[in-house]
């Protein structure tokens, strides 16, 4: 896949496992006709990757109907880089053994649920008694859901794709099986694993998805039917630097930091949190871009080293410290200025995850973190058992506190200091 995709310059995100392939690209538009001649013609016609794709494209490829303009794009690329990752699945299910993704229901073209939609909203608001109203379920995340949806849809809101199995035996337990229920997702391959499983662990038999999801209804609408009004409402979310494609001016989120209703999604720029949060502009702003006061100053002073107004060793209080009027306002700051600066070393740690790594960069435990593992490790007798290493900051986080319980064992043994020893 990179060999024949990287002429194209096509950057993405993509995901190659034994039940298909999920990918997130852009593709440059001059060139789009023939990444898509290569991914969807045969062989003989020219294609080189049908069949290879063939097999998993039931909708064909999703194009966003609104190309990105070239400016913007290089202001802040969708992508930077043409990752492929082998996964033992496209999107974690939770499921020991997978499900038959075939048996998934009907495949409802994009135009036949606009149609069904609308005429579920008419007999609603006319209030028609007896009305055969289909249960819509919105199976994305609650982050996405809270910017743009479905009308008459209900979120799952869950927080992990894994979480939906649950929520779907609780909501649809006393619903007869032969009930409508139409599903759709982003871009169709959620609601497929869904759909499979309420047709095969819950015995529903009357279970439709969108087609090629929120992607394809969008493009569709925009081609044949532009005249129509969109059914979904707000702001679809995409997993790229773009967080959104608008796709009505309805304004469903609300703000994180204030309450004020929004269409923004973003992450906190504090790598440390990297929150994912529904944030007006105004709090973005104010806030450079965090979720906080406390990551907004983690930002500001990052690469800082904290003001010292006095030497102080490890056993001894600094008291220009007591007596300064300074005034905190939030917990790391105060917790930066009553502490000692922290080695260069975890400072080039941070700095190497970041230009490595930049995706793992906000795993990186951090100043407040890192004292805290410190102060864990010397109250030990030095030995701890670590799981997980990542970057190695937390390992230098417990060295060091190992190294100092060491030191007071060793004072200790010495008569020197510790609670029998004096001072």
């Amino acid at each position: 896949l990179k060999r024949l995709w990287r002429p194209f310059r096509a950057l993405g995100r993509v995901y190659v496992a034994k039940e298909g392939v999920n990918a997130q690209m852009s593709v440059p538009t001059n060139v789009l006709s023939n990444f898509l001649q290569c991914c969807t013609v045969k062989p003989e016609e020219g294609g080189e990757l049908s069949h290879v794709l063939g097999t998993y494209m039931e909708n064909g490829i999703n194009i966003d109907p609104i190309a990105v303009d070239m400016e913007e794009f290089q202001a802040k690329p969708a992508f930077k880089n043409l990752h492929i990752r082998v996964r033992s699945q496209i999107v974690a299910d939770g499921f020991a053994t997978p499900l038959d993704w075939q048996s998934a229901g009907y495949d409802m073209p994009p135009l036949e649920w606009h149609q069904k939609l609308k005429e579920a909203r008419e007999a609603n608001e006319k209030g028609v008694d007896n009305a055969p109203l289909p249960i819509v379920l919105d199976c994305r995340n609650d982050y996405e859901t809270q910017v743009g949806k479905f009308e008459l849809a209900e979120a799952l809101d869950t927080e992990n794709f894994r979480d939906s199995w649950d929520v779907l035996k609780g909501r649809l337990k006393d619903v007869p099986k032969d009930a409508p229920v139409m599903t759709y997702c982003t871009g169709g391959i959620r609601c497929v694993k869904v759909n499979a499983y309420l047709t095969q662990e819950m015995g529903m038999t009357n279970v439709s998805r969108l087609a090629g999801g929120i992607i394809s209804y969008d493009r569709t609408l925009n081609e044949q039917a532009p005249a129509e009004e969109s059914m979904f409402k707000g702001v679809n979310y995409v997993f790229d630097s773009r967080m959104g494609r608008r796709i009505t001016d309805d304004q469903l989120g609300t703000c994180y930091t204030c309450g004020s209703k929004t269409h923004l999604v973003s992450n906190c720029k504090n790598e440390n949190c990297h929150r994912r949060m529904v944030q007006c502009e105004n709090c973005v702003d104010s806030l450079l871009g965090t979720c906080s006061e406390g990551c907004k100053g983690r930002v500001v002073n990052a690469g800082m080293v904290p003001k010292r107004k006095g030497e102080a060793t490890n056993n001894d209080v600094d008291e220009t410290r007591q007596e300064s009027d300074e005034v905190y306002t939030n917990v790391d700051d105060y917790s930066s200025g009553y502490s000692s600066s922290s080695p260069s070393l975890f400072r080039q740690i941070e700095l190497n995850t970041a230009a490595l790594l930049p995706s793992g960069a906000h795993m990186v435990s951090g100043a407040m973190q890192g004292s805290l593992l410190k102060m864990l490790a010397s109250q030990t007798s030095g030995r701890v058992l670590e799981i997980g290493s990542f970057t190695g900051y937390a390992t230098a986080c417990f060295l060091e506190g190992a190294a100092i319980a060491g030191e007071l064992g060793e004072r200790k043994e010495a008569g020197i200091g510790g609670r029998e020893g004096g001072p």
